[in-house]
């Protein structure tokens, strides 16, 4: 177990860089999420992003990518076709790292520009969230919550999509 846990630190000191307080550590991973409002049910995707910070403030540009699902057979024909809605996001989240012995906790806002491939218009989403990170091995595990209120295309009417995601990924 002590190989494994030296050859984890080893290995993500080879990515991340911290000297005297300057951070630069990047960090992918897959989402999973579910979804209140619209006629996607649940989202499932990656992100990237890249945490830069000095005395613990941190400023993370992100990309993130989902799929959005519809599990039910019920909505009307101009609306089943649509089982599957891409959402490609770029962002920056802006945080803060709190150091709890062996873990580092990491609260963070995000601001991204949204772009759906059908249905909804682009738009602005927000988040708020926090990640979790063992200080010896690559891993982050975290939450968020995420809203975004885009226009159905051709219509001047709004949809409100509210989204909890639930993250693991790697972090250097």
């Amino acid at each position: 177990m002590k190989k494994l846990v030296l050859a984890g630190a080893l290995f993500a000191s080879a990515f991340a860089l911290e000297l005297g307080g300057l951070e630069v550590s990047p960090e992918f991973g897959a989402i999973v999420g579910r979804l209140d409002g619209g006629v996607q049910d649940y989202g499932a995707g990656g992100y990237v992003r890249v945490w830069v910070g000095a005395g613990g403030i941190l400023i993370a540009p992100q990309v993130r990518y989902a799929m959005l699902f519809n599990r039910n057979d019920t909505y009307e024909q101009s609306v089943s076709d649509v089982k599957r809605l891409k959402n490609l996001q770029y962002g920056v989240a802006l945080g803060t790292n709190l150091d709890a012995g062996i873990l580092r906790i990491t609260p963070y806002v995000a601001a991204n520009y949204s772009h759906f491939d059908k249905v909804y218009k682009e738009d602005f989403s927000y988040s708020v969230g926090f990640k979790v990170k063992p200080t010896t091995i690559p891993l982050s595990i975290g939450a968020q919550f995420e809203q975004q209120k885009p226009e159905i295309k051709n219509t001047s009417t709004k949809q409100k999509i509210n989204t909890a995601q639930f993250f693991i990924g790697l972090h250097f």
